[in-house]
């Protein structure tokens, strides 16, 4: 399995685990995000308080990866 891989099945497992300190550990201190509704995050705790936000008004969100990883 790639790295990439291992790092969003990571994020996605920390999310969803509610772990605010497991998810903000996946993002270095000066990381950026996109997001759809919020455009840019900058920093680490902003991304963490943009996804307990996101957790919070939809705690039953899930996602799935489409495609499986054929790297080795």
């Amino acid at each position: 399995m790639g790295e990439a891989r291992q790092v969003m099945d990571e994020v996605t497992e920390a999310a969803f685990s509610g772990d605010a300190t497991r998810f903000g550990d996946c993002y270095a201190d000066d990381a950026t995000a996109m997001t759809p509704d919020a455009g840019e995050l900058r920093g680490r705790d902003e991304i963490i308080n943009w996804m307990q936000q996101f957790m919070e008004a939809m705690p039953d969100a899930r996602w799935e990866p489409l495609a499986k990883c054929s790297c080795s």
